[in-house]
């Protein structure tokens, strides 16, 4: 969005006070998650953190609710190893020397995908060594993402909120219902998130 480029312009070169306000009026207003405000995403990988750590809600419905399925191509940012994407709002620069790469937040977007397309594949199958055999290849799937589960927590400065937008939807409570335990809001509310 070119609001959203001369916003953080705007905030981040414009000594002007007026100015930096204006901004990040511009930038609240276009993102429209409540309570953010005095922050806006500067670089690309901030917005890539930023829809990561709510596209990891849409992609973990798609996989726990088979009345749902993924699109015939999804766009991702902000890619990690072991099949993840990354959801933390700090960037690694932001840490300095004191920067630990097991406290960036990953999901596990391509486990995840992977488990629910073998669900598809493997519902119908009859023969029972087929049927051990996507059984093993779930398990490995469903391994992968108790290592990169789904996790919310609230961060509203960086825009993470534990609750929205689902709290605005009578069907996601339901979905919110299903989740699994490590996909509720277990992350403390700090400002390293």
């Amino acid at each position: 969005k070119k609001d959203v480029i001369k916003a953080a312009s705007a905030i981040a070169l414009n000594p002007m006070p007026s100015s930096k306000d204006k901004g990040q009026r511009i930038c609240d207003d276009a993102y429209k998650i409540p309570g953010f405000g005095g922050w806006c995403p500067m670089t690309l990988l901030d917005v890539s953190l930023l829809t990561n750590y709510y596209k990891q809600v849409t992609l973990e419905q798609a996989r726990l609710d088979h009345a749902w399925d993924f699109p015939h191509a999804i766009y991702i940012d902000a890619v990690d190893f072991d099949g993840t994407i990354r959801t933390s709002g700090e960037l690694p620069w932001e840490r300095g020397q004191s920067y630990d790469p097991e406290e960036i937040k990953r999901y596990g977007a391509a486990w995840a995908i992977i488990s629910r397309n073998l669900h598809v594949m493997c519902d119908d199958v009859t023969d029972e060594k087929k049927k051990s055999q996507c059984n093993e290849l779930m398990h490995t799937a469903e391994m992968g993402i108790q290592q990169h589960p789904a996790k919310r927590w609230d961060h509203p400065l960086k825009g993470r909120l534990s609750k929205w937008p689902e709290s605005h939807s009578a069907e996601s409570d339901t979905f919110m219902e299903k989740a699994p335990a490590s996909f509720s809001s277990n992350t403390p509310n700090t400002a390293t998130n």
